[in-house]
């Protein structure tokens, strides 16, 4: 006999697959589907209860129509937390939503070697909603890591590693992209110096000696919590 409710939290639900960016080392992007509102939120409708502890992600949920969030919106008394590569943001949605989102998590740039776009910059540095700001290292920009967090010095990054779980999801091209000794080194490299760093890049040391990349994704305290709380818990 089951006593007590199942609780899910810190979880994240792909609205869609599709997306406006075509990030190679992405796994939640297919382009090829059609987008149906009306179908997703008919899917949404018997979970709106539990969407104040759900992350909603996609693909990218900001190419989905004003019409589609006001509907959203109206079906929750309580405010939600969206992952963006910033196009939500863009399309104008977190002034438009501002009283009703919990937390922006933000996808901030295709690659290190891009500038995060302007109203995205001015989101980051100025909005009073609480955000999560996204860096993705992988085996082929570990090198550009300094500058980019030179030239944002003053952005809390969240670094995300394409750690060999990457190679479940994309076997084509996981290769050229999955963090590997070498590339850990260079991270090590590039991080020297960046003192709020530090204690992130002692993980991958460890990684490095211990020959095991599987848990780079969890060199951070706020994602340990994460994984922790993602659990699924009071299941008799």
């Amino acid at each position: 006999m089951i006593t007590n409710p199942i609780f899910i939290n810190n979880i994240c639900i792909g609205l869609l697959s599709n997306c406006n960016w075509n990030c190679k080392y992405c796994i939640a992007r297919d382009n090829s589907k059609q987008i149906d509102e009306e179908l997703i939120l008919k899917q949404i409708i018997p979970i709106k209860n539990k969407l104040k502890t759900l992350w909603l992600s996609g693909g990218e949920p900001g190419i989905l129509s004003t019409n589609f969030w006001d509907r959203l919106f109206s079906l929750t008394n309580y405010k939600l937390s969206i992952c963006t590569n910033g196009t939500f943001i863009l399309n104008g949605f977190t002034d438009r939503y501002k009283s009703k989102i919990k937390c922006i998590m933000i996808h901030c740039v295709k690659e290190l070697d891009h500038d995060i776009h302007s109203s995205t910059l001015d989101f980051i540095k100025n909005s009073k909603i609480k955000k999560v700001v996204n860096i993705v290292i992988h085996k082929q920009n570990t090198h550009l890591i300094r500058s980019f967090l030179k030239k944002y010095s003053d952005i809390k990054f969240d670094i995300n590693f394409t750690d060999e779980t990457f190679m479940k999801y994309r076997k084509d091209i996981g290769y050229q992209y999955v963090i590997d000794k070498n590339a850990s080194i260079e991270i090590l490299h590039q991080l020297s110096g960046f003192g709020k760093y530090y204690r992130h890049s002692s993980m991958i040391a460890k990684c490095i000696i211990k020959n095991n990349f599987k848990y780079l994704n969890a060199w951070a305290s706020e994602n340990k919590k994460q994984m922790i709380n993602g659990i699924i818990q009071n299941i008799l």
